[in-house]
């Protein structure tokens, strides 16, 4: 992890100036849950009163800003936090934000509205990163996704923290394209086969395969067994 060296070029931003930091790897322990994610952009600014300010934004090809990728920041935002905190550096709050591609072309389909966003985050994106290549989405509700990371990982009573309490057979799963770039593909692939599941069938859906187990179906000998 970068941790030292983040703390370092943070701590040494000159007043009245902005760092623009690229993928920045943070190492956290937080309520006993060890997160790493690499940043993609981090944007540290001291204002001429000393004031530090950081803003962290995920890069997406996608054609909108979503959900899930609002919520992984959130993830980057909560190890930030934890890091600055431990290390005694005081700060003015940790935007977050999604630079995205936006939609291909025009369209005079698209609502005057939505081109005026459109346009306000592309200047923004400009402005904040020097690039005219995609646009600023400024999470508003910070708050809302903070406490989605509590429910589903840190908190005490998370999705995470009841997964791991549960019997490992009885936790559902699914193998998908999504699953190609995962660190923990070889072992789902592994299992898959030495319990001939349902995930070893192309084309399957989780719905598909979620059904088949509610009809007693769990592996593919008895998919394969009924006339």
């Amino acid at each position: 992890h970068d941790n030292d060296r983040l703390v370092e070029l943070i701590t040494d931003v000159p007043l009245g100036e902005a760092y623009i930091l690229m993928q920045p790897r943070i190492e956290a322990v937080i309520a006993g849950w060890r997160l790493r994610g690499d940043v993609d952009l981090l944007r540290v600014e001291r204002d001429m009163g000393g004031t530090l300010r950081l803003l962290i934004a995920d890069m997406k090809s996608s054609t909108a800003s979503k959900v899930e990728h609002r919520l992984q920041v959130a993830f980057y935002h909560e190890m930030l936090a934890d890091l600055l905190a431990a290390r005694g550096i005081a700060h003015d709050g940790i935007e977050i934000a999604i630079l995205y591609r936006g939609p291909v072309r025009e369209s005079l389909l698209t609502p005057a509205e939505d081109r005026e966003t459109q346009e306000a985050q592309r200047a923004d994106a400009e402005a904040t990163f020097g690039t005219a290549a995609g646009l600023l989405e400024r999470v508003s509700a910070v708050d809302a996704y903070l406490g989605s990371v509590r429910d589903l990982v840190t908190g005490d009573e998370s999705t995470a923290r009841r997964l791991l309490a549960t019997d490992f057979d009885d936790i559902p799963f699914h193998l998908t394209v999504k699953c190609d770039g995962c660190l923990y593909n070889e072992f789902c692939m592994k299992r898959s086969a030495a319990t001939d599941d349902l995930s070893l069938l192309p084309h399957l859906t989780v719905q598909d395969k979620r059904s088949l187990g509610n009809a007693g179906i769990r592996t593919t000998r008895a998919l394969a067994a009924p006339k």
